[in-house]
């Protein structure tokens, strides 16, 4: 992850002919491939590559870094409108955004009900929920590659899109805020391709099973599978 986060910031500078940018993503390729037969043939791999053939969970992890990716673009790059463009102090800068929690709160609440009757595969975030219902001895392995794939997305998804932000100012001409627009607004768009291709990634791949219902006590505290 490190050496693809620091080839597209090196790309973002230097351009793609870069030599460090070229060794960090022949690294950053290469270490992963390395991993799969050293966890192959581990007794107790801390991967079990298993987990990666069921077509349900290895959609969720192209969807879940994508979901993640194009939020933590969008708001880093607000920022940098907010205060080069617009001239907000940090403070104002903060204030500026206290409108998504309670945006994101009465979104959450209007959209559950409805979305409680669309399974799985409609909603792509709530297909992560499918981790949860791996082999009870696979349970935790499950939750730290959802948990790395996340991290992965913010950080690789961000580095992506500055390098498209890096690029479309080397691009652009004008004064400095026309620049600076120019490239958040490339910058947006790639971030909205990204959360796009998670939307038809999980309408074509991740199926819609019915989840399984949890074991409930009787009133009396009875245990009814007894």
């Amino acid at each position: 992850m490190a050496g693809l986060v620091y080839g597209f910031i090196r790309v973002s500078q230097h351009g793609r002919s870069d030599s460090w940018a070229i060794g960090s993503f022949v690294g950053g390729l290469v270490l992963p491939a390395a991993f799969v037969p050293v966890e192959h043939s581990a007794v107790n791999p801390i991967t079990p590559l298993r987990m990666f053939t069921s077509r349900d969970r290895a959609a969720i992890h192209v969807v879940a870094p994508a979901l993640t990716g194009a939020p933590a673009g969008l708001f880093f790059f607000l920022t940098v409108f907010t205060q080069n463009v617009l001239h907000h102090s940090p403070v104002q800068a903060g204030l500026a955004f206290l409108p998504v929690s309670p945006t994101i709160m009465v979104t959450v609440g209007v959209t559950s009900k409805p979305m409680a009757g669309l399974g799985q595969k409609i909603p792509p975030a709530a297909g992560v929920a499918l981790l949860g219902v791996s082999d009870p001895a696979e349970r935790g392995a499950a939750s730290g590659v959802l948990n790395a794939m996340r991290r992965l997305g913010s950080s690789l998804g961000l580095s992506i899109l500055v390098t498209v932000y890096g690029t479309a100012t080397r691009n652009a001409s004008g004064d400095p805020a026309h620049v600076l627009t120019s490239g958040v607004s490339t910058a947006f768009g790639t971030a909205a391709l990204l959360a796009l291709g998670a939307l038809i990634v999980a309408g074509v791949l991740i199926r819609n099973p019915a989840m399984p219902a949890a074991p409930r006590a009787d009133l009396d505290g009875s245990d009814p599978a007894a």
